[in-house]
């Protein structure tokens, strides 16, 4: 059935190639696609679910040793299993101009009666990683809106945080700047130079990593607090409390796993996360384009 219908597929886009019907190529090949992709996720459903009944034998999944996704991360995702770092976001973000030590300063705030949303941002945060450096990319590119691409990023995972695992200075003055209210707060904010500076960083090292751009300005550091319980049965629990350091820890375990999962997409270059090794494009879309490119150049 599959053979069939790529033999379909394919004489129908070279009856439209040899018209220069390029929009409707384009179409197909994404509406063969969204077939396709509906066919996987219902197959891995089934399978999921087939895997989740399943009893687990000694030295499966769970070993250390074990290299699905990439052994040093691999290793990462079994010590850090159990980690979860509860963090605030708001639902709109805006950027204010306020004075302090006879400065302006800009900073990034939860727009008033905005929502707030209390979740686990170490739950998905490989793709978050992934964001940030995307983010870095194009605050690096001219005639972007970086107010809004900041505000954006922090309407999907929060502000950073940067001071929270060292104790952060709280302000008791009615004037007192968004950086020093208490974190989690209405009243929070960040400095929009040191928020942007961060993803700009980031991505410096990410580039360097793959061979392009200059070496980075200093190294990526972060803190890991943790405590060790009593008794006969002693457990280890993180104490990580910020997105930040959420963020480089996934960051440094990604981009020192033998197989690179942060990826650089060959037709737009956005910076995306996918596990497998073969992936070349962020989308569909993006690998369809990228071909039919090709394909036109070669035919001229």
């Amino acid at each position: 059935m599959a053979e069939q219908r790529e033999e379909r597929l394919d004489a129908k886009l070279k009856a439209l190639a040899t018209e220069g019907k390029w929009d409707e190529v384009l179409a197909e090949l994404d509406h063969f696609d969204e077939n396709n992709e509906r066919r996987h996720r219902e197959h891995r459903d089934d399978r999921d679910l087939t895997l989740l009944e399943r009893q687990h034998c000694e030295g499966e999944y769970g070993f250390i040793g074990l290299d699905y996704t990439g052994g040093i991360f691999m290793e990462m995702k079994a010590m850090f299993s159990d980690l979860t770092v509860l963090w605030k976001r708001w639902s709109e973000y805006r950027v204010v101009e306020q004075a302090f030590n006879r400065r302006i300063f800009r900073y990034l705030v939860p727009v008033p009666g905005a929502t707030e949303v209390t979740y686990n941002c170490a739950e998905h945060a490989e793709q978050m990683v992934a964001d940030a450096l995307e983010l870095g990319r194009q605050l690096n590119m001219e005639g972007t809106d970086q107010d809004r691409l900041c505000a954006d990023f922090a309407v999907r995972y929060g502000l950073l945080g940067p001071d929270v695992e060292l104790g952060q200075a709280i302000g008791e003055e009615p004037d007192t700047p968004p950086p020093f209210r208490p974190v989690g707060t209405i009243e929070y904010g960040e400095d929009m130079d040191s928020f942007q500076k961060e993803f700009k960083h980031l991505y410096q090292h990410f580039r360097h990593a793959n061979g392009e751009g200059e070496t980075p300005v200093g190294e990526l550091t972060g803190l890991l607090p943790y405590r060790l319980t009593a008794g006969r049965t002693p457990q280890l629990i993180w104490e990580i409390k910020s997105l930040e350091s959420v963020l480089r820890l996934t960051y440094a375990a990604l981009i020192t796993a033998p197989s690179r999962s942060l990826k650089i997409c060959k037709n737009c270059g956005r910076v995306y996360y996918n596990p497998r090794a073969k992936s070349e494009f962020c989308s569909t879309r993006c690998r369809n384009y990228y071909n039919v490119k090709m394909y036109r150049e070669r035919e001229r």
